[in-house]
């Protein structure tokens, strides 16, 4: 047999989803086709849950830990090689951190390794609420702590037993992961993070940073753009005019419900009329290039502009929340409903308001790094974006420095030119186009996907199997249920694998 051109470790935890596990199987067959040797890793319930598993179900454990075992056997290799992830004892360094007294939680780190960004990543998104220093809510933060200590305690005997040359891992945001991701910084080993390319047929590869890195998305977008024929502006621009007529296919259709050309009904032509549209802020809140100098939060950002013009009735705002907010009951969410200001019309997440309408006959837009910004001005409109995005200093949009810029680009919003329709496309093509194809795996849908021909199946023997035993770490999953629904689990809670 040739020797191996190199040795990696492929950190496999996506076995509750058929499609993100179809995507690791897929990555690991291709190492492998080039002579690399993969050693691969499953938590076997050893950090006790996930963020896609945050109680630690222990169905949902066997359903992923039994796939894993069935699946991985479907790649006939002897240089595929399944390494037992570590049991650790954290009990020497768990006591280290005290949420009440040290409440910079994206700070904290472990012998100079930062864990914190990744328990706060998972306390956010679970909760989907940015606000977390609350003695309801430090319960969770600890649960996280003890996930991410297991993995950074686990993952460190793992590299230093196998000095493996690259890592693979899916995401690489939550408590689970990010520790590992910031491990290989510290140690400076290659890594790539996975994640879902533009459809369900595509696969995105991410060198050194995390998918949500602006940089490495942009620098693959112009990889793209550069390297493609003169149908990308065709292209390009079919996915602006999809977008509004809600007939997308990338991306969730947030417009479906709402009424073709519906207007606030105290929309007036006589104002100049300014929309801003928001954005959910739990997914990128610990994401460091997705932090904007200028405020801590969007509705901080909203109340200064409106206050700002309170007493200037030739302009009147209107807040489009966005969809994503709907029956979302959070910090965020709860200040707006608390805002009254006679200048500012609020557009509520399931209003039939027509988010499209509204845009095209404003006078400008301010959004906050959602694909809207974009779209308006691709679609003539001046836009001004105050969040990060994908498509920051593209030149696709105003991107004020200053709340006095803002404040100059408001004032004169009349006379300003949208930005230029072309530096919009890029943007377009990436979202339409990013990622490579599967070769084996076929992804259908969650119960009826494929590898190599094989069904990918919710439960095995070994499914079943892993189940029982792991039904010994019960008094775990009730803890962990009762932190994060504030109830005790049924038995009809166990169909709940996933938050």
């Amino acid at each position: 047999m040739e020797t191996p051109t190199k040795k990696v470790l492929f950190f496999s935890n996506q076995g509750l989803s058929s499609l993100h596990l179809g995507i690791e199987l897929e990555i690991m067959e291709r190492l492998l086709s080039q002579n690399i040797k993969v050693y691969y890793t499953t938590c076997d319930k050893v950090t006790k849950s996930c963020f896609f598993n945050p109680t630690g179900n222990p169905i949902g454990c066997g359903i992923c830990q039994g796939r894993n075992i069935v699946l991985h056997k479907l790649i006939s290799s002897e240089n595929l090689i399944h390494i037992p992830f570590p049991v650790v004892n954290i009990d020497s360094s768990i006591n280290q951190y005290d949420v009440k007294k040290n409440t910079n939680i994206s700070d904290w780190d472990y012998e100079g390794i930062n864990i914190g960004k990744g328990i706060l990543s998972s306390v956010i998104s679970l909760r989907r609420d940015y606000e977390v220093h609350d003695e309801k809510v430090y319960p969770l933060i600890k649960q996280e702590l003890e996930v991410s200590l297991k993995s950074l305690l686990g993952f460190k005997q793992l590299l230093n037993f196998l000095k493996p040359e690259e890592i693979y891992i899916f995401n690489g945001r939550f408590s689970e992961t990010y520790p590992l991701l910031s491990l290989c910084q510290s140690l400076k080993i290659p890594f790539y993070t996975m994640e879902l390319g533009a459809t369900n047929q595509k696969f995105e590869l991410f060198h050194n940073s995390l998918p949500h890195s602006i940089a490495s998305r942009q620098k693959s977008m112009w990889t793209l753009w550069e390297n493609s024929t003169n149908q990308k502006y065709v292209l390009a621009e079919n996915w602006f005019q999809e977008k509004i007529r809600g007939v997308n296919k990338d991306d969730k259709v947030y417009t479906k419900n709402q009424n073709k050309n519906l207007l606030p009904v105290n929309f007036e032509t006589t104002k100049t009329n300014i929309s801003i549209f928001n954005s959910s802020e739990d997914e990128m809140k610990t994401i460091d290039e997705w932090q904007h100098e200028l405020f801590n939060t969007q509705n901080e950002a909203i109340q200064k502009i409106v206050q700002k013009y309170i007493d200037n009735e030739k302009y009147h705002f209107y807040l489009r929340v966005h969809p994503n907010l709907e029956n979302v009951d959070n910090s965020q969410v709860k200040e707006i409903l608390a805002f009254s200001y006679r200048n500012l019309t609020i557009i509520p997440a399931n209003d039939p308001i027509d988010t499209y309408q509204l845009m095209l006959k404003s006078d400008l837009i301010i959004s906050f790094g959602s694909t809207i910004g974009i779209e308006a001005s691709f679609h003539g409109k001046t836009s001004i974006s105050l969040g990060k995005s994908f498509y920051t200093g593209m030149d696709a949009v105003y991107e004020p420095k200053s709340f006095e810029e803002l404040y100059t680009l408001i004032e004169s919003s009349t006379a300003l030119k949208p930005k230029p329709r072309m530096n919009t496309l890029p943007y377009a093509y990436y979202i339409i186009n990013r990622g490579e194809n599967y070769i084996n795996f076929n992804y259908m849908d969650k119960f009826n996907s494929s590898f190599r021909g094989v069904k990918i199946k919710r439960f095995y023997l070994a499914s079943i199997i892993k189940s029982i035993l792991y039904f010994k770490d019960y008094k775990i999953y009730r803890d962990k249920f009762k932190i994060l629904y504030n109830r005790m689990p049924k038995i009809m809670d166990l169909n709940k694998l996933k938050i």
